[in-house]
């Protein structure tokens, strides 16, 4: 098992399906070994991705539980005197 691609997948979280292939010259000689190299990367939560995908580069999403410290201070909080009936 090629174990400087799996800390390469730890790394980035994914490998492209061509480094998986290159490491796997002979795949279709030697199945089981393809397949146990996948399941590791599977435990592992290291994901198989074409190149096109692993280009893309997401915004990670910000956890509910975060936002209100994003905000902080800063957020403005409704005060309860203001109504629409001052709006003149």
């Amino acid at each position: 098992m090629d174990s400087s691609l799996i800390q390469r997948g730890r790394d980035r979280g994914y490998l492209h399906a061509d480094e998986v292939m290159a490491a796997f010259p002979h795949a279709e000689d030697d199945i089981a070994s393809l397949d146990e190299f996948y399941l590791t990367l599977e435990e592992q939560g290291i994901e198989i991705r074409d190149e096109e995908e692993s280009d893309e580069h997401p915004v990670p999403e910000t956890p509910p539980s975060l936002l209100g410290r994003r905000l902080g201070s800063h957020a403005h909080r409704a005060d309860p005197d203001d109504s629409l009936s001052s709006v003149s």
